[in-house]
Order: structure tokens, then C-alpha cells, then sequence
């Protein structure tokens, strides 16, 4: 927590080795790779199983039930991927259409409360709100991503592949350099 109120630049690091540095709100926004998400933020950044395509011209992202379009994304023709869907606790909201979940648990911090949501496949994810719901453990509800958030993770090494606005799949270099914000 203090990296990130105090510094102007930080540090990710894990079993001695540089995972990303750069200012902290840059590293939380668009972290280099799902431990860097998974381990800035509190509560951690939600990781969901999902499937990038090609269809009809525009770039389509499917969570279970859930299929949403990726403006400005652009894909070649037949493009599948299964990758990993990165999106923030805060920056989940109720909305038609969206994955159908069963809230778990709501656990009320004071200033926020934090309701705990299960998917059909047994995929967990948390919510953050700060206003009244009178949603109650057990209720199904339909959850949806915030596009402008929302990060795509490749399966394999974990590294990011695409941040909101892009219109190309970020190449993602399999070194063991440093990766800088900068860039």
C-alpha cells in the first residue's frame, strides 16, 4: 500500500526478479502480466476464463453465457484464442446480458462492501460496490465487465495481450527483461 500512496515510481518483484516498474497507478492499471494484477490491488484483480474471436469482422470476447464486442480491436479472419479476462473488483457492475452469478458472500468493510460471486463453471470473482443493494447471499444476478477496464491475459505465460483502446493484440516478447511502463 505504500508503494503505490507514496512513491512516484515502484517495483513489482517475485522470487527475486523484476516484474514491472513504473508509477503505481500505471502498474495497477495496466499491469505486464496476471501476477502483477493478481498482486496489486486489494482486493486482487478478478482473472475469468474466456475466449477471443474473430467473427463477422469485429473482435468478440465469450465468458460463459456472456458474449461482448471489442471496439476497435482488430483480429485476422478465423482468430481463436482462449485467454484469461482481467478485470478489477471496482469495475464490475449489474447489467442485462451479462454473466449470470450467484452471490456467495457480502462482506461489509464500512465505506464498501464486497460481494463474492460464483459462475456456473465454479469460477469465482468479487465485486466492490459503495452504495445500498438489496441484493441478498443466494440471489442470482447478470454482472457485467466494464469494457474500458477490462485486460486480456494469454493462458500460457500470463502476459497481457491487450488493454482497452488498442486495435492490435499486443506482442508479447517471452524474454526475461524488464518490463517498463515507459515503453
Amino acid at each position: 500500500v505504500e508503494a503505490t500512496t507514496l512513491a512516484d515510481r515502484a517495483m513489482v518483484m517475485r522470487n527475486g526478479r523484476i516484474e514491472q516498474m513504473g508509477p503505481p497507478m500505471d502498474i495497477y492499471n495496466r499491469p505486464e502480466n496476471r501476477f502483477v494484477a493478481t498482486f496489486v490491488g486489494d482486493p486482487p484483480m478478478n482473472m475469468i476464463p474466456a475466449h477471443l474471436y474473430e467473427s463477422d469482422g469485429k473482435a468478440k470476447l465469450k465468458i460463459e453465457n456472456m458474449e461482448m464486442d471489442i471496439p476497435g480491436l482488430q483480429l485476422d479472419d478465423g482468430f481463436n484464442l482462449d485467454v484469461i479476462a482481467g478485470i478489477r473488483p471496482e469495475d464490475v457492475r449489474v447489467g442485462d446480458g451479462g454473466l449470470k452469478s450467484k452471490l456467495v458472500v457480502k462482506q461489509n468493510i464500512g465505506r464498501a462492501e464486497y460481494q463474492y460471486f460464483e459462475l456456473n463453471d465454479g469460477t469465482s470473482f468479487i465485486r466492490q460496490i459503495y452504495s445500498d443493494e438489496n441484493l441478498q447471499e443466494g440471489d442470482f444476478i447478470s454482472i457485467m465487465p466494464n469494457i474500458e477496464k477490462l485486460i486480456l491475459f494469454e493462458d500460457n505465460e500470463g502476459k497481457a495481450i491487450y488493454y482497452y483502446g488498442m486495435k492490435k493484440l499486443r506482442k508479447v516478447l517471452l524474454t526475461e527483461g524488464v518490463k517498463n511502463n515507459n515503453d
